[in-house]
């Protein structure tokens, strides 16, 4: 183990230690950044320091120079998070309470009625592999996923939540979609209201999540389900899904770059006509670079995404700061949600890692549509009044 990759776990471990003595909640948004953003700094440089054969894909950009480059501004956002939570939590804290919830059994009706359409739906129409053709069924199919997912946190707090937590897993098995299975497993887990003391007596729960995460990601794969597999999924995960940001830096060392204005821009573009334009600065960079032969494939060429791509080409080296600001809007936002929404929201935060910023606005805009919806329908069907179990 080198210096880089000590002081990178070393700030990880003072983030969970501050979170034990802050939060002693398992489930909240600094240990979801904790998980998966060590996993994609630390198995893409594990990767390169130690010359790991598990990747035969050619990746010119995947070196150790640009690995610790993005370890050390990891390490800056730890440092950032450990002073903010050192000098109040409230500024990655969530409220996350009970209230009386009228209409509650039509919400379940509602969940069973829906139910054996969306898994029909995600099994004649799963989530299309990276390349592969996106239909109509495809966008109704993740619609389907979506409600189920509302209406599993709207629920999360009744004494079905076991039975729905397990008929919500069968559908994201079926359909291979891990963004939703996280969704779906970390809605659960706060509904447990797990702790860091009460954790050994979760650990079969864990066990389970875990194989089924390994089974989802392996069979997605076609790789072959074995023991000596088993760090496999999260190699791949850190090291496809993070390989944006070495072409970033790639192209940032050629000097191509974007202006912090051109990144609300360009958001606001995708956001205002996105069937009708998909460029702006970062479009028009990478075609400049593949003209020049500066990037040999387009940016993330085998899909995922990690934050750090994006805001290295806008910000530079001030990503780090700006990523704890999206942070904590992100998590204050959840604070002004209705009561049910707050579990999918909270349990959502990991897509602040790996999803755009586009990607993460259409998702939080799409769970109020819901909502909205399923309100609307809960209030024209259902009992006037209906005390919460």
């Amino acid at each position: 183990m080198d210096d880089i990759m000590l002081m990178v776990i070393v700030s990880y471990l003072a983030l969970i230690l501050i979170s034990i003595f802050r939060d002693s909640r398992l489930i909240t948004p600094l240990n979801i950044y904790i998980v998966f953003s060590s996993i994609y700094v630390l198995f893409p440089y594990y990767y390169l320091l130690n010359d790991v054969q598990l990747v035969s894909i050619d990746l010119p950009h995947l070196n150790i120079q640009y690995s610790k480059i993005i370890s050390y501004t990891v390490v800056v956002i730890n440092v950032l998070f450990l002073v903010l939570q050192c000098m109040s939590p409230k500024f990655l804290n969530y409220r996350l309470g009970h209230r009386p919830l009228s209409n509650r059994k039509i919400y379940l009706y509602l969940f069973i009625f829906s139910y054996p359409f969306v898994l029909s739906l995600v099994y004649f129409y799963s989530w299309p592999e990276f390349g592969e053709g996106f239909s109509r069924w495809h966008s109704f199919s993740a619609f389907g996923k979506l409600l189920l997912l509302v209406l599993f946190s709207i629920l999360s707090y009744s004494k079905y939540k076991h039975v729905l937590f397990i008929m919500v897993l069968v559908v994201c098995v079926v359909d291979s979609a891990r963004t939703h299975l996280f969704i779906a497993i970390f809605i659960y887990l706060l509904s447990l209201e797990i702790t860091f003391r009460s954790c050994l007596k979760y650990l079969p729960h864990f066990s389970l999540m875990i194989f089924i995460f390994l089974y989802v990601t392996l069979s997605r794969n076609s790789v072959e389900i074995r023991l000596e597999y088993f760090f496999w999924p999260f190699f791949s995960e850190g090291i496809f899904g993070s390989y944006g940001v070495y072409q970033t830096l790639e192209l940032i060392a050629n000097d191509y770059s974007c202006s912090p204005l051109d990144y609300f821009l360009d958001n606001a573009l995708l956001v205002v006509y996105k069937f009708f334009h998909n460029g702006g600065c970062v479009l028009s960079v990478v075609d400049d670079s593949l003209y020049y032969n500066i990037l040999n494939n387009k940016l993330y060429p085998f899909g995922g995404h990690f934050f750090l791509s994006e805001l290295y080409l806008y910000f530079g080296f001030g990503a780090a700061l700006f990523f704890c600001i999206i942070k904590i809007s992100y998590v204050r936002f959840s604070r002004l949600v209705p009561y049910e929404l707050v579990p999918i929201y909270i349990s959502s935060t990991f897509l602040i890692i790996k999803s755009p910023l586009f990607v993460l606005l259409k998702f939080i805009l799409s769970i109020f549509v819901i909502y909205l919806i399923v309100s609307f329908v809960a209030k024209i069907f259902g009992p006037k009044e209906s005390k919460y179990e």
